[in-house]
């Protein structure tokens, strides 16, 4: 695939669920899984979806009965949900992380940041308002600070 046709063709992920997952400790065959029903979900623009373990087996490379087990366990961790209708099972990742079981608590560093998040969130609006407390001077195009100049 040419990079140029990335714009046709990609997953649209939350930032948030992105920081999430890299702070939760899972093993590789769990984030291979959660991969997968990320892309069969938010890659077809949908909550949830009924995905056989033979699907996950394709995409993963995993063994079907490594999956029932990693499956088994994601539930456990509350990081997926898994609904069983009649006898399909329909797959959809835990939205709420906050509820997910890890083995430390995950923290969402986003742009306003949330309860579980740092007092203070470096973003474009604060880093602006630790320059502006600093004496600056623009003159003509260059900023003048503290005896030094920057064009």
């Amino acid at each position: 695939m040419v990079i140029t046709e990335l714009k046709k063709y990609y997953t649209r992920i939350p930032n948030v669920l992105l920081e999430v997952l890299a702070q939760a400790g899972l093993s590789g065959s769990e984030y291979r899984i959660i991969l997968s029903i990320i892309r069969k979900t938010y890659g077809w623009n949908k909550i949830s979806d009924w995905i056989s373990v033979s699907q996950l087996s394709k995409m993963t490379y995993i063994r079907t009965n490594h999956i029932n087990r990693t499956i088994n366990r994601l539930a456990e961790k509350k990081i997926i949900i898994k609904k069983k209708p009649k006898n399909r099972c329909y797959y959809s990742i835990r939205s709420d992380y906050k509820k997910w079981i890890t083995p430390k608590p995950v923290v969402a560093i986003t742009k306003y940041g949330d309860n579980l998040s740092p007092d203070k969130v470096i973003t474009k609006e604060t880093n602006k308002d630790t320059y502006t407390n600093k004496k600056n001077i623009f003159k003509g195009g260059i900023k003048y600070y503290e005896g030094s100049y920057k064009a």
